[in-house]
């Protein structure tokens, strides 16, 4: 069975800047889902208004998040499919690892926009529990 490479071995996947910008999509999809949780409604102690302030803002952009995750999705497989056919012309991988960081950026200012909104609902002791967690 052939190895699959890691999508980390593609050039760009190791430079400091895009790991980075992964671990800040990881973190801020971590803390999203977090919101939207039992648990963290707990914590936060948000009120009925709130949780549904929130719960609109997320399904607004519940669908865009949902196609740029697939079109990520497609990308990472174009790569994966590129590194396991041993592609070494960085000129053929550009295109593709271009469309990536298209797509983390409109995630990245989905994100960015998400926080802000929701932040907006919370109360401020409600952003600092949630800047602490």
């Amino acid at each position: 069975m052939e190895k699959r490479k890691n999508i980390n071995s593609l050039p760009g996947g190791n430079h400091p800047e895009y790991q980075s910008a992964r671990l800040r999509m990881l973190f801020a999809s971590r803390v999203l889902a977090a919101s939207a949780t039992r648990e963290s409604t707990h914590i936060l102690k948000l009120r009925k208004k709130q949780k549904a302030e929130i719960r609109s803002i997320l399904e607004f952009e519940g669908a865009r998040i949902r196609l740029l995750a697939s079109q990520l999705t497609k990308n990472s497989r174009q790569l994966q499919v590129a590194a396991a056919g041993k592609l070494t012309d960085t000129n053929q991988l550009q295109p593709l690892l271009g469309q990536r960081r298209q797509i983390e950026a409109e995630l990245q200012t989905i994100k960015e926009l998400l926080m802000n909104r929701i932040s907006d609902v919370l109360t401020a002791k409600q952003r600092d529990v949630l800047q602490a967690a």
